[in-house]
């Protein structure tokens, strides 16, 4: 068991650790879960409005989007976040920081039961990005994979193998990953695939299994898609809409 316990513990920190240590490119995002008190949702999205002006009142250079939960057993709370950040660019915010508190304990803060925040990593490689995209899209699909320790170089592998042989065939459907860094259980992977409307939501006319399997051969798309499955503990997804009134974007410098 011991031998065991220190392998884990070794497959997590070259999970975790090496990334952050070695970073490249502003891959970093800081995600916030906001439950709200019973029948306190719009309170809440009043007082969420009224922070975004503080922000904007401030001049803040960092954007920061809301979505709102719509379907999944976190249906009704809210998610933030602010994206695209070196680690480095959490230095030196403190004050800023001091002051965002007070204000959120002013405006949100009433309608809020509970919040928990997380660093998340952008997966670049295993990400594919909507060419053209400059806005979130109306809703975002979020299929979240929980994955065994040991597992986590196979799964990754697998993911960015998979990502370029959709690029080179030009499938219509563009997802990011994103892998928790740190603020919860893990090993935890997201998958987030943008949708229009509902009616997006509607499978391609090649699954993603059978594009591979005509593009790969059978017995490389099975393991390919074996190696993501049989990596994963549990699986679950969720529905969020994304809320641009609740939300901020900087000027343009």
């Amino acid at each position: 068991m011991k031998k065991r316990t220190m392998f884990v513990a070794l497959a997590v920190l070259l999970a975790f650790g090496l990334p952050a240590l070695a970073q490249k490119d502003p891959t970093v995002a800081s995600i916030t879960v906001w439950k709200t008190k019973p029948g306190a949702g719009a309170a809440f999205a009043e007082g969420r409005k009224k922070h975004m002006d503080f922000h904007r009142q401030q001049k803040d250079t960092w954007g920061w989007h809301t979505w709102e939960i719509v379907a999944g057993e976190r249906a009704g709370q809210f998610l933030t976040g602010t994206f695209g950040h070196y680690w480095k660019d959490f230095d030196g915010r403190e004050a800023f920081d001091a002051l965002d508190a007070a204000d959120l304990a002013k405006t949100s803060g009433p309608a809020t039961a509970a919040s928990s925040d997380g660093f998340w990593i952008h997966l670049g490689k295993a990400s594919r990005l909507k060419p053209g995209a400059t806005a979130p899209a109306k809703y975002l699909q979020l299929t979240h994979y929980y994955v065994r320790p040991e597992n986590t170089p196979r799964f990754e592998d697998a993911l960015e193998a998979i990502a370029a042989e959709l690029t080179k065939l030009d499938w219509p459907v563009y997802s990011s990953w994103y892998r928790l860094a740190s603020g919860g259980d893990g090993p935890h992977y997201v998958l987030s695939i943008g949708r229009d409307g509902y009616a997006d939501f509607a499978p391609p006319e090649k699954t993603m299994s059978v594009a591979l399997t005509e593009s790969m051969g059978a017995r490389q798309a099975t393991e390919l898609l074996g190696d993501l499955r049989g990596s994963t503990e549990r699986l679950y997804s969720e529905i969020v809409r994304f809320r641009p009134d609740l939300s901020y974007v900087p000027a343009a410098k």
